[in-house]
This record gives structure tokens, sequence and C-alpha cells, in this order.
């Protein structure tokens, strides 16, 4: 009972901070150590344009809640509506091309095989059928680019999320090549926290929970979030990794716990307190 005692105690870690405040516990609870902890986005996207083109339309504002495949920029169009019909001509002149060279081929075959044509002209009208088999193809291929290029003028969200950032406006040129960023879009639900923990502390929740490997026992800890307010965060988080390293300013190894935010009432940037725990191995 006092190892597990001493274990909750040591355990109450979280980055940026290691100035411990102890907390006050009710008489059969697990004393613990509270430090300050950053959240963080547990997923954020920079929104980029695949094709080059003007802003022809800004579909959302900052702030907007978006969903996966929602649109959210347009480029102006015209010139790749251009280019798509194009290449269907070119698809449909391939096409009649290679109808008429099959055309051709097959009557060569025919009379190759009643012994009135001569073999050379079978096999070159059969050549010419296959190189406009391939052209054809090829028209195809073009097609489908041309296709997916104006599909890509629509810009759309690849995450659900928070846009946090529009960076573009209507009227302003975009080169896929250049990266040009366009929004950031953010999930909050859930969010991670950032907490660094000493190294002794982590090499005794080694042996106290029996772990082979950090995995194990990181599966071991339960993070309770204090939020701003003062209120408890319902949720209870878990510890997910850490870093291969230790920061030689703070002694610290950096790890990320993951905790479920429904209502969004965390968000990326905000201090909070976090305190932690270990927990049975079947918990």
């Amino acid at each position: 009972m006092l190892k597990r005692h001493i274990l909750g105690a040591t355990l109450m870690i979280v980055a940026l901070s290691l100035t411990p405040q102890k907390a006050s516990a009710a008489d059969g609870e697990q004393p613990h150590f509270s430090f300050s902890g950053i959240i963080e986005p547990a997923h954020k996207v920079i929104v980029s344009n695949r094709v080059t083109g003007v802003i022809s339309e800004v579909l959302v504002r900052p702030g907007s809640r978006v969903a996966v495949g929602q649109p959210l920029f347009r480029l102006d169009a015209a010139v790749l509506k251009l280019a798509v019909a194009q290449a269907k001509a070119a698809r449909d002149e391939a096409t009649s091309a290679l109808a008429l060279a099959e055309d051709v081929a097959a009557r060569q075959a025919k009379l190759r095989a009643r012994g009135t044509g001569a073999a050379a002209a079978a096999r070159q009208s059969k050549l010419r059928a296959d190189i406009a088999r391939a052209a054809l193809a090829r028209a195809e291929a073009d097609l489908s680019v041309a296709k997916l290029n104006l599909e890509r003028t629509v810009i759309r969200a690849t995450i659900a999320g928070t846009l946090t950032k529009l960076i573009v406006q209507v009227g302003q040129f975009v080169e896929a090549e250049a990266n040009t960023q366009l929004a950031e879009i953010v999930r909050i639900d859930p969010v991670r926290v950032r907490y660094g923990v000493p190294h002794e502390s982590r090499q005794l929740a080694m042996r106290m929970t029996g772990a082979k490997t950090a995995a194990e026992m990181l599966g071991r800890i339960r993070l309770t979030i204090i939020e701003p307010s003062g209120a408890e965060h319902p949720q209870t988080g878990r510890a997910e990794f850490e870093s291969a390293t230790i920061d030689p300013t703070s002694g610290l190894l950096t790890t990320w716990g993951l905790v479920a935010n429904p209502r969004g009432t965390l968000l990326p940037g905000m201090k909070v307190k976090v305190q932690s725990r270990i927990v049975p191995a079947d918990e």
C-alpha cells in the first residue's frame, strides 16, 4: 500500500513545469502532484492546392466546423474545362482511328487466309491497329488527367475539424508547385496533452508496473485534466507515446497523452493541470 502511495505521488508529471503543488487527498485516496501542461490538437493539416489557378470562391470562414470532403475553395476552372473538352475530342478521334485500323486489319487477315493477300500487308495492318489501340489508351489517360485536374479546382477538407486559419482570399493566384498554404484545419476531439517525465520517475514506473517496454508501461497510465477554471475534465486520458530523447535543458522525457474532448472545452494552447496515476494491468 505504501508503494502505491509513493508511486501515485511520483508519477504526477506534465510538461513545461516541474514545480509540484501537492494536492490534498481524502482518507483512503492516493495523494497526487500537479504540474503545468499544454493542450495540443490531436490532428492538424495544412490545406493546399494541387492545381494552379486563381481563387474564385472562398466557401468557409475562420472558426468554421468542417466535415471530411466539404468544399472550402474553388479555383477558376475555365482553362481546365477547355482541357477536358480537348481531351475528349482527342479520345473520340483515337477511337475512330482504332476502328478504321481494325477494319483494315480484319480485311487483310481474311485475304491472307484465302491466299489472295500478301503476308506483309496483313502484318502491317495489324501493327497499325496495335498502334491505334495504344494511341486510344493514351488519349483516355489524358482525358482522365484532365478530368482529375478539373475536379481539383474544388479544394475540399481532408479531415473533420475546425478551420483555424484562412490564409488566401478571392482573386489570389496560387501555384501548385509553390506548395501554397490556403488554410489550416485542426481536430480537437480528441486532444493531446504534452507533459514531461523525469527519467527517475519513468524508471520507477517501469519497475512498479513490471513492464518490459515503454509502450506497456504507458498503457498503465491514466491522466486527469484540471481545466483553467479548476473543473475536472470529465474524460480520463491515456498516456500514448514518448519522445526518444531527454531534453538536456529541462531533463525531461516528453510524453503525450490522448484525451477525449466532445464538448470542445480543451483548446490547443490551453495551460492545464494534469494528474497521473497507474492502474491495474486489467483496467
